[in-house]
């Protein structure tokens, strides 16, 4: 790969690198009417015969439907969930039984309910409905959003009403997302069989689906089946069947593919060329790259944002930061506004340059242009900061976010308590602790696991195992990380045989050690003495397979042999 360009060989108005450039240069920028009053009957009024009654009946039993139905979908409107899965079965418990609810707010509670996770209220809801393809494709989408794929597969076999093409896509698209594309295939044969004709969708949803599992020439097979059926491909399901070709690292035949694109009645589009150049950047061909970016504008398929947060991207990780500077200026030329994908790289590489000062003015110039920094930037700002010793700096940062108009997430926490127990302030960092909790931030095994090592640091082992019961009391799985953090404590204070003790319950529980547990008990017993014991762990573990020669050369491990 040719040497980086000096800024110097760059135009002011369009980036053009000779071919000797390892990157890219970009072609040249191309009112409601108002309701009439009701009409009042101002007529006295008089006895309804009896065959008036009779006919008045079924009226009224509309009206109460009508009215039953309407108040359904006020209820479902503003999300009092409880109140409309009773009147649902209000309605369903009459006798004599009242008309069935409405399909569509029925749907519509279905939905909700689904999405909180309360399938089989839903499918009450959908035994007390009228039959109507709608309320099934809601409840179809509820099952397989929760993962209940088999009971959507025996829903669909079962609806009193004929499924859509819309059910059909539900379930296939629910199995593929879970890697069951066979049975997915098997969904397409039995919606044929039915005589429910694929649709451009189908096909483009096992498209993606095939190319993940059996590789792109396997979609090519399926993508001319499309084709023979009479399915028209759209520029959608080209791109998707693009992507399977770049992701296998072929990218010539995706090049290839694309210039044959027309060939079957479809141009390609900024997202198919985008596809492609992310293919190329990977692989680090910036003469392709940059040849690939002059035949878009040429068709009239202009690089847009993401064409140029790839670029900057790529270049930012391969540390040319003033080229990918250069880029970000030219995006305005062609008619595009930079986001926060386009800065935050290069703000991740100013941080990882450790050049501060700059990362903090960079930020200051985002929000000059009006590009407000996301909560993406300021955990970047965070981590270097931590990284860089700028713990207090941190802090006063994590504090000021809300202001800034981006409240902190749990990661921005994680990431400031890292920090400070790492500098030896575990006071501090319980206290920031206890704040997320105040926010109602949900502290997770990260958290804890952090706050445990640096309890041990500070040779405060009872409090470490007392933040470890409180993980098991709360639900929390402890993990490896949290386990070494205090078998490591244990072994500083020369305790190993309670270090052991924890070991067997670590294993008990389930949580598989890794070479960190190992390497702190081996460690432990020969600081503690006990070389011997110490030998037989190691020569167990490396007759078991569970270590390898490269272990065996580290710290006090080396000093067994």
């Amino acid at each position: 790969m040719a040497a980086p360009p000096s800024p110097s060989t760059m135009s002011a108005a369009v980036l053009t690198f000779p071919s000797s450039h390892p990157y890219p240069s970009l072609p040249a920028p191309t009112k409601a009417p108002i309701p009439s009053l009701p009409h009042l009957h101002l007529v006295p009024r008089v006895a309804a015969s009896p065959s008036a009654a009779a006919a008045a009946a079924p009226r009224r039993a509309s009206s109460a439907a009508s009215t039953s139905t309407d108040r359904l979908r006020a209820l479902v409107r503003r999300g009092h969930l409880d109140e409309a899965l009773r009147l649902v079965d209000s309605l369903a418990s009459r006798d004599p039984p009242a008309p069935a609810a409405a399909a569509g707010p029925c749907a519509a509670l279905i939905k909700k309910l689904s999405a909180s996770g309360r399938t089989a209220d839903a499918r009450r809801v959908l035994a007390a409905c009228e039959p109507d393809v709608m309320a099934y494709n809601a409840m179809v989408a509820g099952y397989c959003g929760a993962g209940q794929l088999d009971a959507a597969r025996r829903l669909v076999a079962a609806m009193p009403v004929e499924p859509d093409s819309y059910t059909f896509n539900t379930l296939i698209r629910g199995l593929c997302g879970r890697g069951r594309t066979g049975n997915a295939l098997a969904v397409l044969e039995d919606m044929l069989s039915r005589g429910c004709l694929p649709d451009v969708v189908t096909y483009t949803i096992l498209l993606e689906a095939t190319c993940k599992r059996s590789g792109y020439k396997q979609a090519m097979k399926l993508l001319d089946e499309m084709r023979a059926k009479g399915c028209t491909p759209d520029i959608v399901t080209y791109n998707v069947v693009v992507n399977g070709i770049c992701q296998e690292g072929r990218v010539d035949d995706a090049m290839e593919f694309l210039k044959n694109l027309p060939s079957h009645g479809c141009e390609p589009n900024t997202v198919s060329y985008n596809i492609v150049l992310k293919g190329l950047f990977t692989a680090e061909r910036w003469e392709d790259a940059e040849r690939l970016m002059a035949e878009m504008a040429q068709k009239g398929c202009p690089p847009n944002v993401v064409t140029f947060n790839m670029l900057i991207s790529f270049l930012c990780r391969r540390g040319l930061v003033e080229p990918a500077m250069e880029v970000l200026e030219q995006i305005p030329k062609y008619g595009c506004t930079p986001n926060s994908l386009s800065y935050n790289p290069l703000l991740h590489a100013f941080c990882k340059q450790k050049k501060m000062d700059k990362a903090m003015a960079f930020v200051d110039l985002m929000v000059s242009r009006g590009c407000y920094p996301d909560i993406v930037s300021y955990n970047t700002l965070l981590t270097a900061l931590c990284r860089n010793g700028e713990v207090d700096v941190a802090i006063e940062l994590l504090h000021q976010l809300k202001d800034k108009g981006c409240a902190p997430v749990l990661i921005s926490y994680n990431t400031v308590i890292d920090g400070l127990t790492k500098a030896g302030k575990t006071k501090e960092a319980l206290e920031l602790l206890n704040e997320m909790i105040s926010k109602g931030l949900q502290p997770d095994i990260i958290t804890y696991s952090t706050i445990a090592s640096g309890l041990c640091r500070e040779d405060r082992i009872e409090e470490a195992i007392r933040t470890f019961c409180k993980v098991q009391d709360m639900g929390i799985r402890p993990t490896a990380v949290l386990y070494n953090a205090i078998l490591l404590g244990l072994c500083k204070r020369r305790e190993t045989h309670n270090a052991i003790d924890l070991f067997c319950y670590m294993i008990s529980n389930g949580c598989m050690p890794n070479e960190s547990t190992y390497t702190i008990l081996i460690e432990g017993l020969a600081y503690e003495g006990m070389v011997m014991e110490a030998r037989e762990l190691l020569g167990e573990l490396c007759s078991r397979g569970v270590v390898n020669k490269k272990f065996m050369k580290k710290g006090a491990v080396k000093m067994l042999d």
